[in-house]
């Protein structure tokens, strides 16, 4: 029961299980009666990715259609800068959008790691 779940949290962040009857202790910090953390030192958090954020946004500002260009345009296959848009030129920018995303984030596997 007990022994499953700390194994189970200690997996998921890389760490070793605690042993039985450790209680709340922790490598350093203040310590009280007994060897007991009163105040725990800093918590292990798993590193946060900041890559499907990063690529996400500036896909989703390229690929705005009319901001950068159009596809397809108006008169032409594709406009630059025109500012204009159609239901047609959003469908073909959101297929493009989940077609460089699928790429960048699954096949290349993009990962930008913070703290």
């Amino acid at each position: 029961g007990r022994e499953f779940e700390n194994a189970e949290k200690a997996s998921r962040f890389g760490r070793e299980p605690a042993a039985e009857g450790s209680g709340d202790r922790r490598e350093g910090g203040r310590e009280g009666k007994g060897g007991i953390s009163r105040q725990p030192a800093a918590v292990d958090r798993p590193m946060a990715d900041w890559g499907p954020v990063i690529v996400a946004t500036a896909l989703f500002v390229v690929l705005t259609p009319g901001l950068l260009c159009t596809l397809p345009g108006r008169g032409r296959v594709a406009e630059f800068g025109s500012m204009h848009t159609s239901p047609i030129a959003i469908i073909v920018h959101a297929i493009l959008y989940f077609a460089l995303i699928t790429i960048f984030l699954i096949a290349i596997g993009i990962h930008i790691y913070a703290g």
